[in-house]
């Protein structure tokens, strides 16, 4: 005669008072599930997923994390820094040579009466000196005194200057040759218009 025992009970026997609980706990966790409504039902099972199934999918994408392989950095070339253009040499000033006659006009003088004029002539370059004389004065009017001005720190020109004095005994109208004679052979002129007129 075959044995009626399941193979669980031959190993594991159950006494009595555990299968009766099992029974009463299955009973009234059905009794409860169909006193729930459908609603509750749905939520219920959407809850028991989540609790079992969540540390599947969390030890997933943990999994996922730890053997995803990694983005490799690119390897990017030094940036030069920007160039700065060179500054184009400024032309610099060469200082003119040439003395330059500053007198625009004579003053006018009168017949019988002291008359005095100052000529004068710039030169840029301070290692150059000038001798400068007029020609064409009436009787009387004679060259007197020269000197020179500027050339000190701060300045870049010279100036020479020389006076011409005296009382003219004739009117008339005189042609006035100025000259500017440079050490470095330049020699600049200017001819001005001198009138006496009567006192």
């Amino acid at each position: 005669m075959a044995d009626s025992t399941s193979p669980l009970q031959s190993f594991v026997p159950l006494p009595p008072e555990s299968e009766n609980k099992i029974k009463k706990t299955f009973k009234l966790f059905k009794d409860s599930w169909r006193a729930l409504s459908r609603g509750q039902k749905s939520q219920l099972v959407i809850v028991l997923a989540l609790v079992l199934g969540l540390p599947a999918i969390l030890g997933g994408v943990y999994t996922v994390k730890l053997f995803a392989p990694r983005a490799e950095t690119p390897i990017t070339s030094p940036v030069s820094p920007p160039t700065t253009p060179t500054p184009s040499p400024q032309p610099t000033t060469i200082p003119d040579p040439n003395p330059v006659i500053l007198n625009a006009s004579l003053p006018v003088g009168y017949k019988g009466k002291f008359y005095q004029v100052s000529i004068s002539a710039n030169i840029s370059n301070l290692k150059t000196q000038v001798t400068l004389s007029a020609t064409g004065f009436p009787t009387m009017i004679k060259q007197n005194d020269c000197y020179v001005s500027g050339g000190t720190s701060g300045t870049t020109t010279r100036t020479f200057s020389c006076t011409y004095s005296g009382t003219p005994a004739t009117v008339g109208t005189y042609s006035i040759k100025i000259t500017a004679k440079a050490s470095t052979g330049v020699v600049v002129t200017k001819n001005l218009p001198l009138q006496i007129l009567k006192p």
